[in-house]
């Protein structure tokens, strides 16, 4: 298996040699490998193995909107993709290895305290806020998506996924809190392009 992922590294000169290969975290999203090469650390993606939501696991939809956000310092940059699901049986891109503390379970220790989990809060809402302030009609992200009818489309998507994915019957309505109202999945309003400035989907 990791010889067409060696064939790629090579065509796009990424080191030399032997690769050493090890997934990164747990879960049944898309699966994230280390590959270790020579003194050079790399992040490679790919989908779960199937069968799996093709639309809900595409890697390359992740790789075209990190390439997208290169001028942003955050996302690690994309090296090489493979569009062809046959050497390694679905499409896969890898990426720049990025340091951090993989979250299955349980949190590091030094996450523990109130005043860390503040900090990582802060840091997240920081980071989406910058993300949805960048220009995203100026990037390569102006066709990527149909944000006009996204709200509608998000409902419409889940709802084909929960209607084909295994799931227990609840007896009884989950209760709810005073003035929900579901949205619908065949009507209501859309928003407004100026409205979704900042999400490209």
């Amino acid at each position: 298996m990791l010889e067409p992922v060696l064939e790629l590294l090579d065509w796009h000169g990424l080191s030399r040699g032997p690769v050493r290969a090890r997934r990164i975290g747990e879960g049944i999203s898309n699966v994230t490998f280390l590959l270790e090469r020579d003194d050079r650390r790399m992040a490679l993606r790919r989908p779960p193995r199937p069968p799996y939501h093709q639309r809900a696991h595409d890697v390359l939809r992740e790789a075209r909107l990190l390439t997208a956000l290169r001028a942003v310092p955050w996302p690690p940059r994309v090296l090489a993709t493979c569009e062809d699901p046959g050497p390694i049986g679905a499409p896969f891109y890898v990426m720049e290895h990025v340091e951090g503390e993989v979250l299955t379970d349980t949190l590091p220790a030094f996450w523990q305290s109130t005043q860390a989990a503040t900090a990582l809060a802060d840091e997240l809402v920081d980071t989406l806020v910058a993300l949805h302030e960048l220009p995203w009609l100026d990037t390569d992200l102006a066709d990527f998506g149909r944000p006009d009818t996204m709200r509608q489309r998000r409902v419409d998507s889940f709802g084909r996924i929960w209607d084909s994915s295994p799931h227990r019957d609840i007896p009884r309505p989950m209760p709810r809190r005073p003035g929900y109202a579901p949205t619908s999945r065949t009507s209501g309003p859309s928003p407004s392009r100026t409205a979704t400035t900042g999400s490209a989907t």
